[in-house]
């Protein structure tokens, strides 16, 4: 018995379908996973940031203060790299910036604008002539030490350059010359 071939039209609308298909539940993924954060924020059931003793600060932009504190007890992906703590503590126009960012990306927004820092837990390899970073964990942190928003990579985390003219290459020339 010999199959009927689908029609041109057939094979249009089984793709429409299947598309439309994949929108949707994208969409539903991505508005639950924005909910469940959002709820964890309010809850305050995300990780306190942890205690950074000697913080230094190593520079200021239009974002706010950057300071840098190296940590010694994280474990490094290599002996050779240096992880480090960033924090930016926003200014005015830095925190105004940061809440149009995350409301264009689809995050939200409620309660962020009690954010007052951000601490980022980089790992640098200097050994190269172009230093690399990778990202190890992000606490955002409101006034009173309440973590509003929190995310942590896991162990297959993804490097890269350090982009000139930035914070990170400010970090990176201060830590790496400690080396």
């Amino acid at each position: 018995m010999l199959r009927k071939r689908p029609s041109l039209s057939q094979v249009i609308m089984f793709g429409i379908t299947v598309g439309v298909a994949v929108v949707v539940v994208g969409y539903f993924a991505m508005y639950f996973q924005r909910n469940k954060s959002l709820e964890a924020s309010k809850k305050g059931i995300f990780p306190k940031m942890p205690a950074v003793e000697n913080i230094q600060k190593y520079t200021t932009d239009k974002d706010g203060e950057h300071y840098f504190s190296i940590n010694y007890t994280a474990k490094k992906t290599s002996e050779e790299n240096i992880i480090v703590w960033s924090r930016l503590v926003y200014s005015q126009d830095g925190l105004n910036s940061y809440i149009r960012k995350r409301k264009h990306n689809g995050l939200f927004t409620e309660g962020i604008e009690q954010l007052e820092q951000r601490n980022v837990l980089y790992e640098f390899k200097c050994t190269k002539d172009k230093p690399e970073y990778t990202i190890h964990e992000i606490y955002e942190v409101g006034k009173g030490g309440k973590t509003l928003d929190y995310g942590k990579t896991d162990k297959d985390r993804e490097w890269g350059y350090v982009p000139p003219g930035s914070h990170l290459e400010s970090l990176s020339k201060v830590i790496c010359a400690k080396k």
